[in-house]
């Protein structure tokens, strides 16, 4: 018959071994129940984090737009403007090739009177040489 020699050293290492073998582990490797509430809470920041930048793209995008638009507007005017100033340009051009009006005699001015002494004083009209 066959000798069984190590099976009740084999039980008793199970029965003594596996129990001291799970408190070792639970002594060495506490369940991380702290660490899971930190991870909520480190959760929630990063989900605040997320909608506050959300919020910030869709003020940036809502900016963008308005830029775009102002953008389009000014472009257009300056398109405008451009038109103006070729046609102005085109007229002055045309004016310069166009022959001068006939000339018309001009009447030579006057004779400068000196300012007077005083503002309040008025000055007395000039009189002319030929009155009889």
């Amino acid at each position: 018959m066959l000798r069984l020699r190590f099976l009740p050293g084999l039980i008793v290492g199970l029965l003594v071994g596996l129990p001291l073998g799970a408190i070792v582990a639970v002594l060495a490797f506490p369940p991380s129940r702290g660490e899971s509430a930190a991870t909520a809470v480190e959760i929630q920041q990063l989900s605040r984090r997320l909608e506050q930048a959300e919020q910030d793209k869709q003020a940036l995008n809502r900016q963008l737009d308005d830029f775009r638009k102002m953008a389009e507007r000014m472009t257009a005017s300056f398109t405008d403007l451009t038109q103006r100033f070729n046609s102005l340009e085109k007229e002055m051009r045309a004016a310069e090739q166009a022959p001068p009006p006939p000339s018309t005699p001009t009447v030579a001015p006057a004779a400068a009177s000196p300012p007077p002494s005083s503002p309040s004083v008025p000055e007395p009209a000039p009189t002319s040489a030929a009155t009889p």
